[in-house]
């Protein structure tokens, strides 16, 4: 819903649409709201007043400024985090998989020569945003690794902060209920263990993509240490024009 929230408000921003909205009364903001929350309603085909979207970029500025606008003022947001480095082996080894080189599979993932958008550097300027803009909503951080060694915790922990009763898990039957369109995906990308567990994955970097990951480590742990800091804001604002275009 993510991407549909965003072109659904660049639509009603246009001077036509507002004018069509005029014309039959519908362009107030309670009535822009009610419009877009029968799109979610219809999207998620069932009443439920929690809805959870999967996108790495409700973390983006503009977008917790629109769930805030239309859907509700006080968004919650769960951020996942992991190492980068591993994060990086893991979508390059899908990526050799695939027929890639590995400097292709670098160049996709890193984007040296040009903006740095995806798989990683717009979900990584995200993290570095919720933490120095945390007042924008709440939000919940998940990591990879605690995910793994404090399993039960973790999602206790989560159902609290989603404020929804607690429901216990085995952990030992895992399985993708809503499975993805395979037509969109890598081969192998979509991958789901029966049991948590952590995986080594095989694969080397080159020294360019390394520089890469410790400059992006330095700047997060410059964040962690002190998100307010005007130097460390000024150097993440430049990242995030960057990696958010």
């Amino acid at each position: 819903m993510c991407r549909i929230l965003w072109d659904f408000n660049l639509s009603i921003s246009n001077d036509d649409t507002k004018g069509d909205l005029l014309a039959v009364n519908k362009n107030d903001d309670e009535k822009i709201k009610k419009i877009i929350k029968s799109i979610f309603d219809s999207y998620y085909e069932k009443e439920n007043k929690i809805i959870f979207d999967k996108n790495p970029s409700w973390t983006m500025t503009e977008n917790i400024k629109l769930l805030k606008k239309y859907i509700t003022d006080k968004p919650k947001i769960i951020v996942l985090t992991r190492n980068i480095e591993d994060v990086a082996k893991s979508y390059i080894n899908i990526l050799l998989q695939n027929g890639y080189s590995q400097d292709d599979a670098e160049q996709d993932v890193f984007n040296f020569d040009d903006f740095g958008r995806n798989p990683i550097m717009r979900p990584v300027a995200g993290i570095m945003n919720s933490k120095i803009n945390n007042d924008l909503a709440d939000f919940f951080y998940i990591d990879y690794d605690d995910l793994i060694s404090n399993t039960e915790k973790v999602i206790n922990d989560l159902y609290i902060f989603c404020n929804i009763p607690n429901f216990k898990h085995s952990y030992s039957n895992i399985e993708i209920k809503y499975s993805e369109n395979p037509k969109y995906l890598f081969k192998n990308m979509i991958e789901v263990r029966p049991e948590i567990s952590k995986r080594k994955i095989d694969v080397s970097l080159s020294q360019k993509a390394l520089d890469k990951i410790n400059d992006i480590n330095s700047l997060l742990n410059k964040i962690n240490i002190d998100p307010k800091n005007n130097d460390t804001i000024k150097e993440f604002e430049i990242f995030y024009a960057h990696n958010t275009y």
